[in-house]
C-alpha cells in the first residue's frame, strides 16, 4: 500500500508540475477570475447534473500559483457551474 501511494505522490507532482509550466507567471487576477469562472462553465454546460464535480485540485493550485483564496476561487467557479447548468437547461 505504501508503494502505491508513493507512486501516485510522485505522478500528481508530475501531473502538478506540467500544469503549472502551462501557466503564464504573471496572469493579472481578473484573467484568473475569468479562467475560473468558464471552467465552471464548461463543467455546467457539458457534465450530467450527477457528475458534476469541483476539481479542488487544480482551485488549489491556481490559489497557490496566483497567490489567491481558494474560498474566493471556488465561489467565482461555482457561479460559473451554476449559470452553466441554467442556460443548459434553458433557463438563461
Amino acid at each position: 500500500a505504501g508503494g502505491i501511494k508513493k507512486l501516485s505522490d510522485v505522478l500528481q507532482n508530475i501531473r502538478e508540475k506540467k500544469m503549472f509550466d502551462a501557466w503564464k507567471e504573471d496572469a493579472d487576477p481578473i484573467e484568473v477570475n475569468i479562467e475560473m469562472y468558464g471552467l465552471g462553465r464548461y463543467y455546467g454546460l457539458h457534465c450530467d447534473q450527477n457528475d458534476l464535480t469541483v476539481p479542488l485540485d487544480i482551485i488549489e493550485n491556481v490559489a497557490k500559483r496566483y497567490n489567491r483564496k481558494v474560498e474566493d476561487l471556488y465561489n467565482i467557479y461555482a457561479k460559473g457551474l451554476f449559470h452553466g447548468t441554467e442556460e443548459r437547461n434553458g433557463n438563461i
